[in-house]
């Protein structure tokens, strides 16, 4: 009796070591499971956020967008088409993929910080409706910009007070569309690639840098009229130049551009 139960014993001990081993195999399978779905990276999407509010806010302000933002993702898209004249305030510097102004009147309050776009900004982008965009004190870095995008758009884009615009690749002054820029009262604007006035041929570009302390400088093609009829142009004093500058030759094309800078009158010699 006595090795039956010895025996009994030793095989009721292997069966609950082989329950107990299955557990453990189980939880370390488990906490493997587990530990992949943490170390797997989670997919972000681009997201379009629009300004909700037809008045003056924060940008970083949840309420302010649609749907609740802010964009903060350097895959997102801000988008303004409020009807009202407003002011966006930045708290702190931001990234987002792209914006676009595509009506109303507004303004980036930058507040010393630096808004970066990856990929493009945009103004006056919808069809019979005008955009307009202040920048004001601070920096704007993106790769394209547009100023009146399609024919029947229309952009302005005012760069103002201690403000830099940087334009990584190529900024285009009425696109197919209509787009007026102005420099004023000691902004800046640099560009890396191109800077076309007037791109296509139903294209209408307008530019003026005025004030004391404003500059446009541009490190790559300057073209006025790119596909519409020669442009002439000059700078004044004689001492002012840029990297590179293109008047086409004329072509049966309809676009216009003009080119208007403020210089000091040259000292009698």
């Amino acid at each position: 009796m006595g090795g039956k139960n010895r025996v009994g014993g030793r095989c009721a001990n292997g069966a609950q070591k082989q329950k107990y081993s299955r557990k453990r195999r189980c939880r370390a399978v488990l906490l493997a499971a587990l530990g992949a779905v943490v170390a797997a990276p989670v997919a972000v999407h681009a997201i379009t956020y629009s300004w909700n509010i037809n008045a003056s806010g924060l940008f970083e302000t949840a309420a302010n967008w649609s749907p609740a933002g802010p964009p903060v993702t350097n895959l997102d898209i801000a988008n303004f088409d409020q009807t009202g004249t407003y002011t966006v305030t930045f708290q702190t510097s931001k990234t987002n993929n792209a914006f676009t102004v595509g009506n109303g009147n507004v303004t980036f309050a930058l507040s010393g910080q630096t808004y970066t776009l990856t990929a493009t900004s945009i103004i006056g982008d919808t069809d019979g409706q005008t955009g307009r965009l202040t920048l004001s004190n601070g920096t704007v870095n993106s790769s394209v910009g547009y100023i009146g995008l399609n024919p029947a758009d229309t952009g302005f884009l005012t760069v103002t007070t201690n403000t830099v615009l940087n334009s990584s690749s190529s900024l285009f002054v009425g696109y197919f569309g209509t787009g007026t820029l102005t420099v004023q009262n000691g902004g800046d604007i640099t560009t890396t690639g191109s800077s076309i006035i007037g791109s296509d041929s139903t294209a209408l570009g307008t530019a003026t840098v005025s004030g004391s302390g404003s500059t446009w400088t541009s490190n790559g093609q300057f073209a006025i009229g790119n596909l519409g009829p020669a442009a002439a142009w000059s700078l004044r004093p004689p001492q002012c130049s840029r990297s590179s500058a293109v008047a086409p030759a004329p072509k049966d094309h309809s676009a216009s551009a003009a080119l208007a800078r403020d210089f000091p009158p040259p000292r009698r010699m």
